[in-house]
């Protein structure tokens, strides 16, 4: 058995703690008089609050959903790059976030620039076809 009050060991029948000189109590009673005189003790692994959480990051996010012509794109390539740097500072948090509106903004700008790229050369193979039909009406696959 151990004294509730101070924490030594105690003999059971004893009337007073040896090392304290207080009426020995149960130790359950010991701790819920110490969480009612010390509060933060009911609790101690509560963690520190962190950073806000970037509103650029989120907002960078959004509008890199929405494409928007491209304008939603760049957009949210430039808010993803504060929010990155508000995020390296410390002043803020969501770096996970901020890198996700940065990739889905760069595909944004590349894949529609990739399928315009690819529609303008079948264009332009369509054209030279007419072209070659027009100035050789005889060429194979001409009306």
């Amino acid at each position: 058995m151990f004294c509730g009050n101070c924490g030594s060991k105690a003999v059971e029948g004893d009337r007073f703690c040896v090392t304290c000189g207080q009426a020995p109590r149960p130790a359950s009673e010991s701790v819920a008089v110490l969480v009612q005189e010390n509060p933060g003790l009911a609790q101690p692994y509560q963690s520190a609050p962190g950073p806000p959480f970037s509103g650029k990051a989120t907002a960078a996010f959004v509008l890199s959903l929405f494409w928007l012509g491209g304008i939603g794109s760049l957009v949210a390539i430039g808010l993803a790059g504060t929010a990155m740097s508000d995020i390296r500072r410390g002043t803020h948090s969501g770096r996970g976030l901020a890198i996700t509106a940065l990739i889905l903004g760069i595909c944004g700008i590349v894949i529609p620039f990739v399928i315009y790229m690819a529609m303008a050369h079948n264009i332009s193979n369509q054209l030279s076809h007419v072209s070659d039909c027009l100035n050789t009406p005889t060429a194979p696959g001409c009306p």
